[in-house]
Protein backbone atom coordinates (compact mmCIF):
# COMPACT_ATOMS: atom_id res chain seq x y z
CA UNK A 1 0.00 0.00 0.00
CA UNK A 2 1.58 3.23 -1.10
CA UNK A 3 1.18 6.87 -0.27
CA UNK A 4 3.09 10.03 -1.23
CA UNK A 5 6.71 10.00 -0.03
CA UNK A 6 6.64 6.30 0.84
CA UNK A 7 9.50 5.54 -1.55
CA UNK A 8 7.60 3.62 -4.23
CA UNK A 9 9.04 5.44 -7.24
CA UNK A 10 12.58 5.32 -5.93
CA UNK A 11 12.29 1.60 -5.19
CA UNK A 12 11.18 0.81 -8.74
CA UNK A 13 13.91 2.97 -10.27
CA UNK A 14 16.60 1.46 -8.06
CA UNK A 15 15.66 -2.12 -8.93
CA UNK A 16 15.80 -1.25 -12.64
CA UNK A 17 19.15 0.52 -12.13
CA UNK A 18 17.75 3.78 -13.40
CA UNK A 19 18.95 5.20 -10.08
CA UNK A 20 22.01 4.20 -8.10
CA UNK A 21 21.91 4.04 -4.28
CA UNK A 22 23.87 6.75 -2.51
CA UNK A 23 24.24 4.53 0.56
CA UNK A 24 23.73 0.88 1.38
CA UNK A 25 23.56 -2.09 -0.97
CA UNK A 26 20.76 -3.71 -2.98
CA UNK A 27 21.41 -7.42 -3.40
CA UNK A 28 19.98 -10.02 -5.74
CA UNK A 29 20.87 -13.27 -4.05
CA UNK A 30 24.59 -13.11 -3.24
CA UNK A 31 25.27 -10.37 -5.80
CA UNK A 32 25.21 -6.60 -5.37
CA UNK A 33 22.85 -5.08 -7.93
CA UNK A 34 25.40 -2.34 -8.68
CA UNK A 35 27.93 -4.99 -9.72
CA UNK A 36 25.61 -6.59 -12.27
CA UNK A 37 25.90 -5.11 -15.80
CA UNK A 38 22.89 -2.98 -16.70
CA UNK A 39 22.22 -5.04 -19.82
CA UNK A 40 21.97 -8.21 -17.73
CA UNK A 41 19.61 -6.44 -15.33
CA UNK A 42 17.42 -5.46 -18.30
CA UNK A 43 17.35 -9.10 -19.42
CA UNK A 44 16.49 -10.54 -16.01
CA UNK A 45 14.13 -7.88 -14.63
CA UNK A 46 10.68 -7.47 -16.20
CA UNK A 47 8.68 -4.47 -15.00
CA UNK A 48 4.96 -3.98 -15.48
CA UNK A 49 4.27 -0.30 -14.74
CA UNK A 50 1.05 1.38 -13.73
CA UNK A 51 1.10 3.53 -16.88
CA UNK A 52 2.75 1.51 -19.68
CA UNK A 53 4.09 3.41 -22.68
CA UNK A 54 3.48 2.44 -26.30
CA UNK A 55 4.83 4.54 -29.14
CA UNK A 56 2.26 6.11 -31.43
CA UNK A 57 2.60 4.74 -34.96
CA UNK A 58 4.14 1.44 -33.87
CA UNK A 59 2.63 -1.81 -35.07
CA UNK A 60 0.97 -4.28 -32.73
CA UNK A 61 3.91 -6.61 -33.36
CA UNK A 62 6.40 -3.88 -32.40
CA UNK A 63 4.48 -3.12 -29.23
CA UNK A 64 4.57 -6.78 -28.19
CA UNK A 65 8.11 -7.65 -29.30
CA UNK A 66 9.60 -4.42 -27.95
CA UNK A 67 12.81 -5.03 -29.89
CA UNK A 68 12.87 -8.75 -29.15
CA UNK A 69 13.92 -10.38 -32.43
CA UNK A 70 13.05 -13.84 -31.03
CA UNK A 71 9.36 -12.99 -30.71
CA UNK A 72 7.53 -15.07 -33.31
CA UNK A 73 4.10 -14.34 -34.75
CA UNK A 74 2.67 -17.37 -32.93
CA UNK A 75 4.04 -16.24 -29.57
CA UNK A 76 2.63 -12.73 -30.07
CA UNK A 77 -0.81 -14.00 -31.02
CA UNK A 78 -0.94 -16.46 -28.12
CA UNK A 79 0.05 -13.71 -25.70
CA UNK A 80 -2.80 -11.48 -26.95
CA UNK A 81 -5.19 -14.39 -26.62
CA UNK A 82 -4.02 -15.10 -23.06
CA UNK A 83 -4.86 -11.57 -21.87
CA UNK A 84 -8.14 -11.36 -23.76
CA UNK A 85 -6.97 -8.97 -26.47
CA UNK A 86 -7.02 -11.37 -29.40
CA UNK A 87 -9.46 -9.10 -31.25
CA UNK A 88 -6.89 -6.31 -31.18
CA UNK A 89 -4.98 -7.61 -34.20
CA UNK A 90 -7.99 -9.28 -35.85
CA UNK A 91 -10.06 -6.08 -35.97
CA UNK A 92 -7.12 -4.02 -37.23
CA UNK A 93 -5.81 -6.41 -39.88
CA UNK A 94 -3.13 -8.43 -38.12
CA UNK A 95 0.02 -7.91 -36.09
CA UNK A 96 1.51 -5.51 -38.62
CA UNK A 97 -1.40 -3.10 -38.32
CA UNK A 98 -0.73 0.20 -36.59
CA UNK A 99 -1.52 0.29 -32.88
CA UNK A 100 -4.02 3.04 -32.10
CA UNK A 101 -2.93 3.83 -28.55
CA UNK A 102 -5.31 6.78 -28.18
CA UNK A 103 -8.33 4.50 -28.64
CA UNK A 104 -7.26 2.11 -25.86
CA UNK A 105 -8.44 2.41 -22.28
CA UNK A 106 -5.96 2.48 -19.42
CA UNK A 107 -6.98 -1.07 -18.52
CA UNK A 108 -6.37 -2.28 -22.10
CA UNK A 109 -2.92 -0.76 -22.04
CA UNK A 110 -2.14 -2.60 -18.81
CA UNK A 111 -3.32 -5.86 -20.41
CA UNK A 112 -1.15 -5.21 -23.47
CA UNK A 113 1.80 -4.54 -21.18
CA UNK A 114 1.23 -7.94 -19.56
CA UNK A 115 1.02 -9.55 -23.01
CA UNK A 116 4.37 -7.95 -23.88
CA UNK A 117 5.87 -9.46 -20.74
CA UNK A 118 4.48 -12.88 -21.68
CA UNK A 119 6.06 -12.56 -25.13
CA UNK A 120 9.37 -11.68 -23.53
CA UNK A 121 9.45 -14.66 -21.16
CA UNK A 122 8.26 -17.13 -23.80
CA UNK A 123 10.91 -15.88 -26.25
CA UNK A 124 13.88 -16.18 -23.91
CA UNK A 125 16.68 -18.32 -25.31
CA UNK A 126 16.98 -21.64 -23.42
CA UNK A 127 20.66 -20.93 -22.83
CA UNK A 128 19.78 -17.96 -20.61
CA UNK A 129 18.27 -20.30 -18.03
CA UNK A 130 14.93 -20.01 -16.22
CA UNK A 131 13.82 -17.40 -13.75
CA UNK A 132 14.36 -13.73 -13.11
CA UNK A 133 12.63 -10.90 -11.30
CA UNK A 134 9.12 -9.69 -12.11
CA UNK A 135 8.33 -6.24 -10.72
CA UNK A 136 4.62 -5.38 -10.63
CA UNK A 137 4.17 -1.65 -10.08
CA UNK A 138 0.41 -1.25 -9.58
CA UNK A 139 0.09 -3.12 -12.86
CA UNK A 140 -3.65 -3.84 -12.41
CA UNK A 141 -4.88 -0.54 -11.01
CA UNK A 142 -7.24 0.23 -13.92
CA UNK A 143 -8.99 -3.12 -14.42
CA UNK A 144 -12.11 -4.67 -12.92
CA UNK A 145 -12.14 -7.61 -10.50
CA UNK A 146 -12.55 -10.29 -13.18
CA UNK A 147 -9.67 -8.92 -15.27
CA UNK A 148 -7.58 -8.60 -12.12
CA UNK A 149 -8.04 -12.32 -11.46
CA UNK A 150 -7.13 -13.10 -15.08
CA UNK A 151 -3.94 -11.05 -14.86
CA UNK A 152 -2.87 -12.68 -11.61
CA UNK A 153 -3.56 -16.16 -13.02
CA UNK A 154 -1.31 -15.32 -15.97
CA UNK A 155 1.43 -14.14 -13.61
CA UNK A 156 1.25 -17.38 -11.62
CA UNK A 157 1.35 -19.52 -14.77
CA UNK A 158 3.82 -17.68 -16.98
CA UNK A 159 6.22 -16.48 -14.29
CA UNK A 160 6.28 -19.49 -11.99
CA UNK A 161 10.10 -19.54 -12.09
CA UNK A 162 10.38 -15.82 -11.29
CA UNK A 163 10.62 -13.99 -8.01
CA UNK A 164 7.67 -11.58 -7.94
CA UNK A 165 7.76 -8.20 -6.21
CA UNK A 166 4.42 -6.42 -6.21
CA UNK A 167 3.90 -2.77 -5.30
CA UNK A 168 0.24 -2.83 -4.32
CA UNK A 169 -2.27 0.01 -4.56
CA UNK A 170 -4.94 -1.79 -2.57
CA UNK A 171 -5.20 -4.48 0.06
CA UNK A 172 -7.16 -7.58 -0.87
CA UNK A 173 -7.06 -11.31 -0.29
CA UNK A 174 -4.28 -11.77 -2.85
CA UNK A 175 -1.84 -9.98 -0.56
CA UNK A 176 -2.08 -12.84 1.92
CA UNK A 177 -0.72 -15.24 -0.73
CA UNK A 178 2.67 -13.55 -0.81
CA UNK A 179 5.59 -15.00 1.14
CA UNK A 180 6.60 -11.66 2.60
CA UNK A 181 5.17 -8.17 2.96
CA UNK A 182 7.18 -4.98 3.41
CA UNK A 183 5.39 -1.89 4.74
CA UNK A 184 7.22 1.32 3.81
CA UNK A 185 6.88 4.77 5.31
CA UNK A 186 8.75 7.76 3.84
CA UNK A 187 11.44 5.64 2.26
CA UNK A 188 12.04 3.39 5.26
CA UNK A 189 10.85 -0.09 6.15
CA UNK A 190 8.27 0.25 8.90
CA UNK A 191 7.39 -3.43 9.12
CA UNK A 192 8.23 -6.66 7.29
CA UNK A 193 7.36 -10.33 7.52
CA UNK A 194 4.91 -13.01 6.37
CA UNK A 195 1.48 -11.37 6.02
CA UNK A 196 -0.29 -13.89 8.27
CA UNK A 197 2.25 -13.22 11.01
CA UNK A 198 1.95 -9.44 10.61
CA UNK A 199 -1.83 -9.70 10.95
CA UNK A 200 -1.39 -11.20 14.41
CA UNK A 201 0.13 -7.96 15.76
CA UNK A 202 -2.79 -5.79 16.95
CA UNK A 203 -0.54 -2.71 16.93
CA UNK A 204 1.14 -3.47 13.60
CA UNK A 205 1.04 -1.12 10.60
CA UNK A 206 0.03 -3.88 8.18
CA UNK A 207 -2.93 -4.87 10.33
CA UNK A 208 -3.86 -1.20 10.66
CA UNK A 209 -3.91 -0.86 6.87
CA UNK A 210 -5.83 -4.10 6.42
CA UNK A 211 -8.46 -2.94 8.91
CA UNK A 212 -8.87 0.58 7.52
CA UNK A 213 -11.69 1.43 5.08
CA UNK A 214 -10.40 1.55 1.47
CA UNK A 215 -10.88 5.31 1.26
CA UNK A 216 -8.39 5.84 4.08
CA UNK A 217 -5.55 3.73 2.66
CA UNK A 218 -4.03 6.59 0.72
CA UNK A 219 -4.21 9.21 3.48
CA UNK A 220 -1.08 11.12 4.36
CA UNK A 221 1.09 9.23 6.77
CA UNK A 222 -0.05 5.83 5.58
CA UNK A 223 2.39 3.39 4.09
CA UNK A 224 3.40 1.52 0.99
CA UNK A 225 2.99 -2.23 0.97
CA UNK A 226 5.07 -4.45 -1.29
CA UNK A 227 4.84 -8.20 -1.49
CA UNK A 228 7.31 -10.66 -2.92
CA UNK A 229 7.19 -14.27 -3.99
CA UNK A 230 3.58 -14.85 -5.06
Amino acid sequence: MWSPSSGKSSLVLLINRLLEPTAGVISLGPHSLSAIPRQLVRERVITLPQAPFFAEGATIRDALAHGNVSATEEVCELALQAVGLSDLDVSRGGLDAELDVSSMSHGQRQLLSLARAVVRVRSRPPASGPGGLLLLDEFNSAVDADTDRLMRDIVRREFAAYTVICVAHRLDGVVMEYDRVVVMDRGRIAEAGPPKELMKDPAGRFRELASAPPGEWGDAGQDQMAGEGL
